[in-house]
């Protein structure tokens, strides 16, 4: 549950901090979300925490948009793989529904 509230503080500092409106905050809580749904394929499929941060080159992103991603890929990794592919893509598309409800409760 803690891991939850950095979430929403995370998204919610980065929401604010660009001043959205609330259409624009349910297009970035979707690109968040697809994110998401990228990490957590990448988690199904083997991938280390290290690859992903890599991957997304987070070095790259401003503060809040980096601790946004930083916390979700925790929260994937904070998840069991799956066994069978159906169970992998059952999961991936529940992660992704978590973390654009986390955001829009931001």
């Amino acid at each position: 549950m803690k891991k939850y509230l950095i979430l929403y503080f995370l998204i919610f500092s980065v929401l604010i901090s660009n001043a959205v409106n609330a259409a624009y905050s349910s297009n970035q809580c979707e690109a968040i979300s697809e994110k998401g749904s990228i990490i957590m394929k990448a988690r199904q499929d083997g991938m280390s925490a290290p690859e992903i941060v890599s991957l997304m080159n987070a070095d790259s992103m401003n503060k809040g948009l980096r601790d946004v991603f930083m916390s979700v890929i925790e929260m994937a990794y904070d998840r069991d793989v799956a066994e069978t592919p159906k169970e992998k893509q059952k999961m991936i598309a529940d992660f992704k529904n978590k973390v654009y409800i986390i955001c829009m409760k931001s």
